[in-house]
């Protein structure tokens, strides 16, 4: 079911990039060679195709955003950790939660499987801590070892993360999570994969 829906959001994201995204974009185009004519014409005109134009921009922002929240190309091309850079950035600007990157041993590339399971996994203990979040920063970590890859995530927050759906996303390749807490220290979720390095 997880491999089913992974094949349809990219699928989706394909369908946004190659379809949406490239009618937009010529569009633009289009708008963009005809801003000259208007060029000492009535200002109202002027100005309404300028607020057309900036709407055409921002949409076609949010649905490269939207694409790469699909199938983060990052993840393909770069793998896990470029990615996680790109999404913790992203989910701070939207959230305005503090969030920081901590990087341990190699980031030598897993297999593309492993890497799409645990950035998933990643989004949905962020995304379930940051929903919950009240205040205080979270903390990711993320580990490699010549065995595993280990992602701990610390925060302040106690509400409850789907660890069922995590569990579900890591089963496969052997992955375990715990999750660690006490009176007055921070909550720590943490993940940890098989990714031997060959």
């Amino acid at each position: 079911m997880i491999e089913r829906r992974d094949e349809q959001l990219r699928h989706t994201a394909q369908a946004i990039h190659e379809g949406i995204g490239q009618r937009l974009a010529a569009a633009n185009a289009q708008l963009q060679a005809l801003e000259p004519l208007l060029e000492g014409g009535p200002d109202a005109a002027r100005e309404r195709f300028r607020d057309a134009r900036a709407l055409v921009v921002q949409v076609l922002g949010e649905l490269r955003d939207l694409a790469q929240a699909l199938r983060p190309s990052l993840l393909e091309d770069f793998g896990y950790v470029p990615a996680l850079r790109w999404y913790l950035r992203q989910l701070g600007e939207r959230s305005g939660v503090s969030l920081s990157l901590e990087i341990e041993g190699s980031d030598i590339r897993m297999p593309f499987e492993i890497e799409s399971a645990l950035f998933r996994a990643t989004e949905e203990m962020l995304g379930s801590l940051v929903r919950w979040q009240e205040a205080g920063p979270l903390r990711v970590r993320y580990r490699r070892d010549p065995e595993t890859v280990q992602v701990e995530i610390a925060g302040p927050s106690s509400e409850p993360v789907n660890l069922v759906a995590v569990r579900e996303r890591l089963r496969p390749f052997g992955g375990a999570v715990r999750v660690t807490s006490a009176p007055d220290a921070p909550t720590v979720i943490a993940v940890e994969v098989p990714a031997p390095i060959n």
